[in-house]
């Protein structure tokens, strides 16, 4: 993975880890998050259709690892 591919994925990495967050405290529904970031933030790939295109078990990996490199804000 090049420079430009891991700062993209760290960054959609920690915005689907917020909104998994957000979810479970039950600040919005996860198809209200992902409505919220296409249209607010314009996102074309928001985070929990992200989720599903990379596979649950697939994100949780990579949320496992980059907590273990990047710190705590990926668990």
């Amino acid at each position: 993975m090049d420079n430009r591919e891991l700062a993209v994925s760290r960054i959609l990495t920690a915005v689907v880890s917020e909104a998994r967050k957000m979810a479970a405290e039950g600040v919005a529904a996860p198809e209200d998050i992902d409505q919220a970031m296409t249209n607010g933030a314009l996102f074309k790939k928001p985070p929990f259709a992200y989720t599903l295109e990379v596979g649950a078990e697939a994100m949780d990996a990579r949320l496992k690892e980059y907590a273990a490199k990047y710190g705590k804000q990926f668990e």
